[in-house]
């Protein structure tokens, strides 16, 4: 019983260095960087009711990060808030050469516990590395569906695809971050599934004709 205790105590600590690490990641000082950059230009441009706006949904995106990363649950509306918020600036940013749609099951309870920030690395790496390579039309759903005892998480996007933001990022920062934060993310699934024994699925689809990338993440309802 004690080794066992002490192997659960070890993950559990593996647990927060990843949780650590993802916030790391998810805070890259580029973001933090082009959102300045981007509040800069509003300014510059007299647009000070766009800058307002950038800075509060900045604000309240970076809170809730905070806040979040020292839980290892957060409810499914909690999940969908900041996705939101985090949607919501990218598109601003990207003078809504794109759309988000993000639909949630009737059937979920959002009261529902998933793991935190599992969904909004995916959601970053369909902006930074599709959706943002589009000069327009861009669309990103994003959907929590209900199977019994899964919760299933698909996120789409009709981005340059996989291999094509691979090609032009080749060499460059972007490059790295995006291999190191699904890096990340798959690592804190697999630490989390030997610690719950309950398996969360990851499934990465690239799709060609239209181009774009489909994520599937199956989370069962008793982790």
């Amino acid at each position: 019983m004690e080794a066992r205790a002490n192997e659960k105590e070890l993950i559990n600590q593996k647990i927060a260095r990843l949780e650590l690490s993802a916030l790391q990641s998810q805070m890259n000082p580029h973001f933090i960087f082009n959102a300045l950059n981007s509040i800069q230009a509003y300014v510059l441009n007299n647009e000070t009711q766009k800058a307002e706006k950038y800075i509060q949904l900045f604000s309240k995106l970076i809170r809730k990060f905070l806040d979040f990363s020292r839980k290892k649950f957060i409810s499914i509306d909690e999940e969908i808030n900041i996705l939101e918020l985090y949607t919501s600036i990218e598109m601003m940013r990207f003078n809504n050469r794109f759309i988000t749609e993000i639909h949630c099951d009737k059937k979920i309870s959002k009261d529902l516990e998933i793991p935190s920030l599992l969904i909004q690395p995916f959601v970053e790496n369909a902006i930074k590395h599709g959706l943002s390579k589009k000069k327009e039309g861009g669309l990103l759903k994003i959907s929590f569906d209900n199977y019994d005892d899964t919760i299933t998480c698909t996120i789409f996007d009709n981005g340059i695809g996989r291999k094509n933001a691979s090609t032009q990022n080749q060499q460059s920062n972007s490059k790295k971050h995006q291999s190191l934060g699904t890096e990340l993310i798959k690592e804190r699934i697999n630490t989390l599934n030997t610690l719950y024994k309950t398996p969360i699925e990851l499934e990465i689809i690239d799709l060609l004709n239209p181009s774009g990338t489909k994520v599937i993440i199956k989370i069962p309802k008793q982790v």
